[in-house]
């Protein structure tokens, strides 16, 4: 400073002020040490979450093996998730929408194909469908590793 006495180590104390006070009697002075920004480890990134739409696409295939948990696999998935993410959230409704679309006409299906005349109409929608269990959740597979969201072609949807 201009105005400090010289050979002293002299300093204006208060922005200010005209009082000049020996260094070793202001407080000391020591920057803010900037705190980390706090983790949340529920939040996953982009990445986990288009994994794990993956994963619920995906676990409807399980059906060709244990029936029940091609259903139950995609369901339990989303409800852990859904909050995490509102893509997550539209993705696993979609999803169960079409779980629960595919296995009334799945059922519905089955049971007409008994009749003789109408299971000339049931059976070929029984195979179509059968594809489509395959086919679209690869196809959901896939967008969702590139975080797309997947629509499933349904006549109703029950949660919307």
């Amino acid at each position: 400073v201009e105005s400090a006495p010289k050979d002293t180590d002299w300093q204006v104390c208060m922005e200010g002020s005209v009082e000049w006070q020996p260094l070793a009697d202001l407080p000391a002075f020591s920057p803010p040490v900037p705190s980390p920004e706090p983790t949340n480890p529920s939040v996953s990134s982009e990445g986990d979450i288009n994994n794990f739409m993956v994963w619920m696409h995906l676990g409807q295939l399980s059906n060709l093996l244990i029936p029940p948990a091609g259903i139950v696999i995609p369901i339990i998935l989303w409800v852990v998730k859904k909050d995490e993410s509102e893509l997550l959230d539209r993705q696993g409704r979609e999803i169960t929408n079409w779980l629960i679309f595919y296995t009334i006409i799945i059922f519905g299906m089955s049971i007409l194909s008994v009749v003789p005349f109408v299971a000339c109409i049931s059976l070929p929608i029984l195979l179509v469908m059968a594809i489509l269990g395959i086919i679209y959740p690869i196809i959901g597979a896939t967008k969702a590793s590139r975080g797309e969201f997947q629509r499933y072609p349904m006549f109703f949807r029950v949660i919307s």
